[in-house]
């Protein structure tokens, strides 16, 4: 399925108890919804930096079997869409550059939780930027029931600039649909989201925008609402740790609405 693995953060930062996304090898690979009502993963977004060399994750089991869970790290690819697909390959928890990770497996009876800590070296050098991939490998009946697995981003940032992000191009489109372009030019790796006014408020918003590769033009698409005809405005607006920064803005005329 094309939304099986959306962009990582595939909801807003500030919802609790949201996993990021789910697999299931069943042959071939289907969401579970119920799986995902009855184990949590929080947080879905990790960053490690000077002030903050510790971070928790923590897996709780609301369900009604017993889960076995153990820790790998996924290589994900991002498109020019922006969106992250898997790419099969994985290795050890305990292989990570600079992250240590403890325990690396643990067993959750029904209303169980478990807390696994993730530590950046104290001698990491300033000047890097660092994206790791964890995944939870899930297994609803301890290694007798069907497999699935949530992923989360891992971040390692000492003394990064700030993100720097230009819109390249903003239009209207005649499938009633606004497309933005944008680059990555400098800093840190951004997250966040696309916002469109109007000359009253917003209409339209699209969240979970990420822009790993510097130098990069990606385009979206924010459908607006029928009739759109006057100046509107784009913002790419900061979420998470960069919560209300706004890293770009542009303003534009659109001579016409969705073809009728």
């Amino acid at each position: 399925m094309e939304n099986l693995i959306n962009r990582i953060e595939s909801r807003d930062a500030s919802m609790t108890r949201v996993v990021a996304f789910v697999l299931i090898f069943l042959g071939q690979t289907v969401i579970c919804g119920s799986a995902m009502a009855e184990v949590s993963v929080e947080p879905t977004r990790i960053v490690l930096n000077k002030s903050q060399h510790t971070q928790t994750i923590i897996v709780r089991n609301d369900g009604s079997r017993s889960v076995s869970v153990g820790l790998v790290w996924t290589k994900m690819v991002q498109a020019a869409d922006a969106s992250l697909h898997p790419t099969g390959v994985a290795r050890d928890v305990r292989q990570a550059r600079l992250i240590t990770v403890t325990p690396t497996k643990a067993e959750l009876y029904p209303g169980q939780q478990a807390i696994f800590t993730l530590q950046l070296d104290p001698n990491t050098p300033d000047g890097i930027e660092i994206r790791e991939h964890l995944r939870f490998d899930i297994d609803q009946t301890i290694k007798k029931g069907p497999r699935w697995a949530v992923v989360i981003p891992v971040f390692v940032r000492l003394g990064i600039a700030a993100p720097k992000v230009s819109i390249s191009g903003a239009h209207y489109g005649q499938d009633g649909k606004v497309y933005v372009s944008m680059i990555h030019t400098n800093g840190a790796s951004p997250y966040g989201h696309l916002s469109v006014f109007d000359q009253q408020s917003e209409i339209a918003r699209l969240n979970n925008i990420n822009l790993y590769q510097q130098g990069q033009n990606t385009t979206f698409s924010l459908p607006v609402p029928g009739g759109t005809n006057r100046n509107l405005r784009v913002q790419y607006v900061g979420d998470a740790e960069f919560l209300g920064q706004l890293f770009a803005e542009q303003v534009w005329q659109i001579s016409s609405g969705p073809s009728q």
